[in-house]
């Protein structure tokens, strides 16, 4: 849908699930840390390819300014990307709690005199879930494989992305509660109402553009909810 753009994403999440993380020796780290990363990184990319921590030089890097992009799902984050004056990527479509209030905390915190700076305004990339399909009902149905993966996490059982089913076949009836509140920011149904979900999540959130994450088991029902989504909101 933007064809010929590569920003860079930022984040200090391990990248996998606790224990896993633990065995290979990584953590989240402290976000003091983290913004000392991204305070090398702009030097890195800067003109003069000199970090801010360390003597080392990167060749390749220099002179690239390449665009970057604060990944955060926290206050922390929220925050480090305001006072670094760069643009702020929220991930609410899989933590949906307080994404408001840490998009105002953004906004209020935003430095564009922040040597890291990169924007002269607070501009934000909110991600939402969106499975689009011919009917609401056909797209409901699509949407269990990801209800089913968030399911599978939590329960901390392992198996490969599933077909769809009936959405009354997964879980019990508090298991489902569960998977709703976690990805309660979503878009899935028919055009008109993915239209309509969309707007009122752009107007909620106060977003300048949005991200969007589609699975489905069929990668033809993922092409096609690309190509629906693209013709009904471009």
């Amino acid at each position: 849908m933007f064809p010929n753009r590569i920003d860079l994403g930022l984040g200090r999440a391990p990248g996998t699930d606790a224990r896993t993380a633990q065995l290979l020796t990584r953590s989240g780290g402290d976000p003091q840390s983290f913004a000392n990363s991204i305070l090398d990184l702009t030097g890195w990319f800067s003109d003069e390819g000199l970090a801010h921590s360390t003597p080392i030089t990167s060749n390749v890097g220099t002179g690239t300014n390449v665009p970057m992009w604060v990944l955060g799902s926290s206050e922390n984050g929220a925050s480090i990307a305001g006072q670094l004056g760069l643009p702020f990527s929220i991930a609410s479509h899989f933590t949906p709690d307080n994404y408001r209030e840490k998009v105002n905390l953004y906004r209020s915190t935003f430095k564009s005199t922040a040597p890291t700076a990169q924007i002269e305004e607070p501009y934000v990339m909110a991600g939402i879930n969106v499975v689009v399909a011919p009917t609401d009902e056909e797209a409901q149905r699509i949407w269990t494989t990801t209800q089913m993966m968030l399911l599978d996490m939590q329960t901390g059982r392992q198996q490969l992305m599933q077909p769809p089913v009936d959405p009354e076949e997964i879980g019990t009836e508090q298991e489902r509660a569960l998977i709703e509140s976690m990805f309660s920011v979503k878009a899935v149904g028919s055009p008109e109402t993915v239209r309509k979900k969309l707007e009122e999540f752009t107007e909620h959130s106060g977003a300048d553009e949005l991200i969007v994450v589609t699975y489905a088991y069929d990668p033809e029902d993922r092409k096609r909810s690309m190509e629906m989504l693209a013709d009904l909101w471009l």
